[in-house]
């Protein structure tokens, strides 16, 4: 089945033994380092995906774990792609040196993304989140 809520963007999909819900959510790249409870999956994702996009600019990321593994793929504007190698599930980069990154773990019913940040970040990100079971 399909259940939609607009009122806070999240979807939950459910067949053939699979869960899989998206959520919505953003971070103020100012903020301090530190962590970010994100709840609301219904279960405990196994798996998880990020996609990230940058209020301000044309920046994103896609990021992918199993919560022992991450990987992200990030975008630096139009005409760059950068492939992190490094386990970061998520890479946001304002403008050089201005840079705001998070792992993922595993929480009840959610994720925990650790933050931590170089330089003077400023813009607010949003992130369409996936979690499967």
């Amino acid at each position: 089945y399909i259940n939609s809520l607009s009122s806070n963007a999240q979807t939950q999909i459910d067949g053939a033994g699979v869960s899989v819900k998206v959520i919505e959510a953003n971070r103020l790249n100012s903020t301090a380092d530190g962590t970010q409870d994100i709840t609301g999956f219904g279960f405990d994702p196994k798996y998880v995906s990020v996609m990230s996009l940058i209020g301000i600019t044309d920046d994103f990321c896609w990021g992918v774990s199993d919560f022992t593994t991450s990987r992200v793929m990030h975008s630096e504007g139009t005409t760059t792609a950068v492939l992190t190698a490094w386990i970061t599930f998520i890479r946001i980069e304002e403008t050089s040196g201005n840079v705001s990154e998070a792992t993922v773990s595993a929480i009840t019913d959610g994720i925990r993304l650790t933050w931590t940040k170089t330089g003077s970040p400023t813009a607010r990100s949003y992130f369409y989140l996936t979690g499967w079971l």
